[in-house]
């Protein structure tokens, strides 16, 4: 006996002609019938699975046996079906005198019985339309028998329930009924529902008065934060429907969607709201601020318009096969209906605390959000920080007792980060059985499944036991589905036959935004089989538009009705949750000129899996490939990524991605992107997609490890060993990543070895749980061992008790004793200035513009409150603030006897705020620059008999309205951003009549850190290091001035400036590739700037540090100047070398040079014979790793109930030029600060151009 394969296109053929070329094509194949299956398979490259699973054997038979009859005259009885054989399916016809009989031998870990029963059905069914209709196309078959016709009818017999209300007309009802409960809670601010509904209102009347009604799309730009949710339902009073921005997207995928929406109004948070505006006629700013402006305005006379289900609720992107997004259109019947049915199979009432954590532009958001407003509960918003560094101690903070996430961020925690947790949804993405194995014994655990064209939802599982089939994705919730035949939806699939989900009810979209030809392929009606009478009475019955959304989604009944999700039929993928149209990819990729062919796919396998893979090919002019030649090309595929070419085949990836990141959101851009000569086609010239993928899958290791890190070499010892503190960390990422410890070396990149931002969040956690102190994006901007291990802070050993750093206090000499304004029993210790201080003192004594003083204006309102603050709680909050930390009760005295500068921290003094009223037109911005010098004069005069004091002042101002203003003004000898950060916490701790639970931790501890034989070693190690290899390196040749060279005080000017994505890509992607720093990089950048515009190859310029790494017991408690500056040394005397070799270079001299911090700058600048105004350098560069921009002070204060909005400040330095580099989670931006008096606008301006176009650069090029 022999097995002849057979292959039949079918669809387009009859029936009969089916029938007849099978008979063909099987006497043609007769001559063949000898041929070894298993040769043909390892002449094919089939290794793992025979390409078929099923065999059908007919044969003549004299056997008579009990039939079952098909009502077309041949008989059908199923045999036993427990006979085995070695395919999954085995179908035996046996031909008699009287019957045909089938059995059916199936292998029961492939199919049940009901499923093998379920078959059986179908191929009945196949027999009998054959038979009755042979004319007609086999693409129009039934497979369905009427017993599978009348259960599918019942199975979609519940009517869905299509709502009469708005969203906000279903959250206003819980206003009503329960003002003072919690609506939305984060660790910045609790909104109840009473203040809900007010913002809300608030908000929809301003948009009203601007113009915005029904039917409009309103745009919205926000961080995670509770205004954020204040903005939508503030959208949805006016009447209208709102479209979200994500801030990290690229400008024109903003302007792609602001042009479909046509929107011409936006909200958006202070950060987001100038970038918003440039795309936007009206941006209104979002915080408590402006709702005191919207409250003292009078929008009285603004009439809200009368809600209506008809009308746009929000409007969503989706990725699109064209190259353009898709904007799917939800109305608030449609979503209202949906929430309506699914908070039931979510089971949130009043008492539910939901996790806010997708993100605005995923439409998780809105269930996470709307559903838990309907039902009553508490939305927690978490922070980007919280939600990515450190989510499952938000959840247990805020005792979430509901969340509704991805997998695979639940795959990064375990039930024991997360107690609180009782109900767990998972969707979005497929689950996998151990998802089930890990959650379904601690929580009420269910899958949810639905596209955005159906509201969030369209099927909820039942609740999910260890033992459950995690593919199992429930039943239909607010609507009815159906399976089709995969390639023809007018015909229904039968029950058990895998094919396209179909969804009908209210809850589906109006369809694509302004995309007629999208929205009709996609939503079709009037199908063949709804002309069934079963079918036909249960569409009648129901009131919505006769439509169904072809989902592209492969399912498959089972017994009960429920769904398994198998996959998808078209090119659009999931990637973390994050839905993909491979085309738009592909479209993008193909639009870069020198690029030929494109495959892009979901890995599978190995590292690739759950990555979005990218592999093109370049242009035969590109490359002089020729593509004409024999053989198997994927064996050649991976020539460009052998040694001698690996940096020019890294370069183009660079560029690559530098292109498509103007286009696409960062959740588009390939997670690996490889490059060939060409790629294998099919005889139709299309990319041979299934051969890619197996050639990207079987990449060996090395050739794997140079695609992803350009400069990683296969050596004999590689360097894999390192400190402690990085064996740690490669121990974690072994772990975490599930890969060989020993495949990891310490420069190894995290993302070659199959780590993303998911798996990120994990190495966090454990990274904590281990002792080490470090962020989510810690990991992300190092991305390797070393880089790492340099940024993380080691809890987990021995540190310094405050006892152990603090020195003895000095005896005070009778010089000094004659300047203190009190006794010496009012003195509670005097500790030596650290050098920093010293350094801030001299400056702002000697400098003409009195530097490192600071003023700030800023309104101050008490969050959620009517009332305005209270003046009298205010000052006695900041007397317990001064008397709760020394470094703010104390004075600088110089000891005469050697010059030394002390610390005498004071006892029991009294600080007093100066308050005035306002009246009429006077404005307090007016005078602060006027009461800024007279503070800063103040604090430096020497004239005699002053009395000396902190260098501190508070002063209020009181409207005739009752607003308040705060004034601030400091030295830098107090205070760093830290610790004004702290200070204000403080203050609205006091305010509140709270007392802190911990004491203080006394600067002294830090102070003591510098002890004096250690600063004098460092400072002799500085001086050896710099004397005979750097002379002193001034931009553009000035000197600092000392106070006697100016007649009056001179102000510091500000140039910012900021990057757009696809240069931010690139210099992440530079970083990547020499594995260094984004701080490495930007300053590395700056000492080119000064070779090109000094012409020295040897330039020196200073760094500003933070201290708060230092060993000290609560360091980054201390309220204080945890700061130094460090001088930084670059030679570029060898100038053939590489700019990646340079600055690693760079970089590792960085590092060792942090071990001698502390230093003194001041005395090695002497020491080397710098004259007094002169020192090493008049350039500073100060990179911050910021989550808030400096201008937004009240951000300093977002977790408190007093609010603080930035007016006007002034911040100066000593220095003639300070680079300050801000990397936040919103992107990079930067300023340079100069001295305008000395030097002009554009000149500067032309430094700033140099230094973007050094960027630039270096981030596109390996040379300098």
């Amino acid at each position: 006996m022999n097995i002849l394969r057979i292959r039949v296109a079918s669809h387009e053929k009859t029936a009969l002609e089916l029938v007849q070329t099978c008979q063909s094509d099987l006497h043609k194949a007769m001559p063949f019938q000898a041929a070894s299956l298993p040769r043909i398979y390892r002449n094919l490259g089939i290794r793992e699975h025979q390409p078929f699973n099923t065999i059908v054997d007919v044969q003549r038979t004299d056997v008579r046996r009990t039939t079952f009859d098909i009502g077309l005259g041949p008989q059908i009885d199923i045999l036993d079906m427990k006979e085995m054989d070695e395919y999954d399916l085995a179908l035996a016809v046996c031909d008699g005198p009287e019957t045909l009989s089938v059995r059916l031998n199936y292998s029961t870990s492939h199919i049940s019985e009901s499923q093998a029963a379920q078959v059986m059905a179908a191929f009945g069914a196949a027999v009998r339309s054959l038979v009755s209709n042979p004319s007609v196309l086999v693409g129009r078959l039934s497979l369905m028998d009427s017993d599978q016709r009348t259960q599918i009818a019942k199975w979609n017999l519940t009517n869905p329930v299509q709502s009469s209300s708005t969203l906000d007309e279903l959250v206003r009802r819980n206003s009503s009924k329960r003002p003072l409960a919690p609506a939305l809670k984060s660790t910045a601010f609790d909104i109840s529902y009473g203040e809900l509904d007010d913002y809300s209102h608030q908000l929809g009347q301003w948009l009203v008065s601007k113009g915005v009604g029904p039917g409009q799309v309103v745009t919205l730009c926000f961080e995670k934060s509770v205004w954020g949710v204040v903005a939508m339902c503030g959208v949805h009073r006016a009447g209208a429907a709102f479209s979200h921005l994500d801030p990290d997207w690229p400008q024109q995928r903003w302007c792609d969607i602001v042009a479909r929406t046509e929107s011409v109004v936006g909200l958006a948070s202070p950060s987001m709201q100038n970038k918003v505006s440039t795309l936007l006629e009206h941006v209104l700013e979002v915080d408590t601020d402006m709702f005191a402006l919207l409250r003292a305005s009078d929008d009285s006379e603004v009439e809200i318009p009368k809600q209506n289900p008809q009308n746009l609720a929000y409007v969503i992107s989706t990725s699109g096969s064209t190259g353009k997004p898709k904007v799917v259109a939800i109305s608030q019947l449609a979503i209202s209906s949906a929430l309506s049915a699914q908070i039931v199979a979510y089971k949130i009432n009043e008492d539910s605390r939901v996790a806010q954590f997708a993100s605005y532009v995923f439409d998780s958001c809105i269930l996470e959000i709307f559903g838990t407003l309907v039902a009553g509960g508490c939305v927690c918003v978490p922070t980007q920080e919280e939600r990515m560094s450190d989510f499952a101690g938000f959840v247990r903070r805020m005792n979430i007792n509901l969340l509704d996430v991805t997998p695979s961020l639940m795959r990064t925690l375990s039930p024991r980060d997360v107690p609180s947790v009782k109900i767990l949804s998972l969707g979005g993405e497929a689950l996998n059985q151990s998802d089930v194995n890990t959650w379904a014994s601690h929580t009420y655990l269910i899958n949810t499944y639905g596209p955005s064209e159906a509201s969030v939802n369209a099927a909820i599982s039942h609740q999910l036991f260890p033992d459950s089939d995690a593919s199992n994705i429930g039943f239909a919730v607010g609507c009815r589905l159906w399976i089709v035949d995969p390639v023809n939806e007018n015909l229904l699939a039968p029950i058990g036959a895998v094919g396209e989900l179909l969804i009908d009810g209210p809850i589906l979209a109006n369809g694509y935004l302004r995309d007629d030809a999208a929205t009709s392929s996609a939503f079709v009606s009037n199908l063949d089989w709804q002309k069934d009478e079963l079918f036909r009475g249960l569409v009648d019955r129901c009131n919505t538009v006769r439509k169904f959304y072809k989902t592209g989604d492969l399912v498959r009944y089972n017994s009960d009705g429920s769904l398994n999700f198998l996959g998808r039929r078209d090119a659009q993928i999931k990637i973390r949750g994050y839905r993909i149209e491979r085309q738009e990819v592909e479209h993008h990729i193909r639009s870069i000129p020198g690029l030929e062919h494109v495959a892009v796919f979901d890995g599978k396998e190995g590292f690739c899996k759950g990555k979005l893979i990218a592999v093109v090919s370049v242009c035969h002019e590109a490359n002089g490939a020729d593509e004409r030649g024999d053989g198997d090309a994927s064996n050649s595929l991976w020539q460009l990524y052998e040694p001698s070419k690996i940096a020019e085949t890294a370069h183009l990836e660079q560029q690559i991605r530098c292109q498509l990141a103007s286009p696409l959101p960062k959740y588009m851009i390939p997670d690996v992107l490889l490059i060939t000569r060409r790629l294998p086609l099919l005889v139709s010239y299309k990319v041979d997609l299934k051969t890619i993928e197996r050639a990207v899958y079987d990449m060996d290791q090395d050739t794997f490890r140079r695609a992803n890190e350009p400069h990683w070499v296969n050596e004999i010892n590689p360097e894999v060993d390192g400190t402690d503190l990085e064996k740690r960390v490669r121990q974690i990422w072994a772990k975490v990543l599930d890969v060989n410890e020993a495949d990891i070396n310490l420069d190894s990149s995290f993302f070659s070895l199959g780590g993303d931002s998911i798996t990120a969040m994990k190495v966090t956690r454990r990274c904590r749980e281990s002792g080490l102190e470090m962020t989510t994006q810690d990991l992300l901007a190092s991305r390797t061992v070393r880089g790492l291990a340099a940024r993380i802070t080691d809890n987990s050993g021995k540190v310094h008790s405050p006892t152990e750093c603090k020195k003895a206090q000095p005896d005070i000499c009778p010089d000094m004793v004659a300047l203190l304004p009190v006794t010496t029993d009012q003195v509670e210790a005097v500790v030596p200035a650290t050098p920093y201080q010293s350094q801030v003192y001299e400056a702002s004594h000697m400098h003409a513009g009195r530097p490192y003083f600071v003023s700030y204006l800023a309104h101050v309102t008490e969050k959620g409150s009517r009332h305005n603050v209270d003046v009298k709680r205010f000052s006695q909050a900041w007397q317990s603030v001064v008397d709760r930390h020394p470094i703010m009760r104390t004075l600088f005295i110089k000891n005469p006897s050697d010059g030394t500068l002390y610390q005498v921290v004071l006892r029991g003094i009294h600080t007093g705020i100066t308050t005035h009223d306002v009246e009429g037109d006077d404005d307090p911005t007016e005078h602060l620059l006027a009461e800024h010098l007279a503070f800063t004069q103040k604090c430096t005069s020497r004239t005699t008999g002053m009395k000396l004091q902190p260098p501190h002042e508070v002063a209020m101002y009181r409207s005739c309205s009752g607003s308040v203003l705060l004034r601030l003004s400091l030295s830098h000898l107090l205070t760093d951003s830290v610790a004004l950060e702290h200070m204000f916490a403080d203050i609205d701790a006091f305010y509140n009549k709270y007392v802190p639970d911990q004491p203080s931790v006394a600067f002294a501890n830090y102070a003591g850190w510098f002890e004096t034989d250690v600063v004098a070693a460092n400072n002799k190690a500085w001086q050896d290091s710099i004397l005979h290899r750097v002379q002193a390196c001034f931009l553009l040749g000035t000197e600092r001035k000392s106070q006697d060279d100016l007649a009056q005080p001179i102000l510091q000017t500000s140039l910012p400036f900021s990057l757009p994505p696809s240069q931010r890509l690139a210099i992440s992607e530079f970083c990547k590739a020499a594995q260094v720093t984004i701080s490495s990089f930007f300053s590395f950048c700056w000492a080119l700037l000064l070779k090109e515009l000094t012409q020295q190859h040897r330039v020196c310029f200073g760094q500003l540090i933070s201290g708060r790494d230092a060993p000290i017991d609560g360091i980054h408690e201390v309220v204080g100047p945890v700061l130094s500056v460090l001088p930084t040394l670059v030679d570029f005397s060898c100038s053939s070398s590489a700019s990646m070799e340079l600055i690693q270079r760079f970089q590792k001299a960085n590092n060792e040079a942090a071990a001698y911090q502390p230093c003194s700058l001041n005395n090695i600048e002497k020491s080397m014979g710098c004259l007094a105004y002169r020192g090493l350098f008049n350039t500073v560069v100060n990179i911050r790793k910021v989550h808030y921009h400096e201008q937004e002070l009240e951000t300093q204060l977002q977790s408190r109930s007093l609010q603080f909005k930035l007016v006007k400040s002034y911040d100066t330095s000593e220095y003639d030029f300070v680079l300050q580099i801000d990397d936040n989670e919103i992107g990079i931006s930067g300023a340079l600060k100069f001295w305008s008096s000395q030097f002009e606008v554009e000149r500067v301006q032309a430094i700033v151009d140099t230094y973007l176009r050094i960027l630039d650069r270096v981030s596109n090029s390996a040379e300098v």
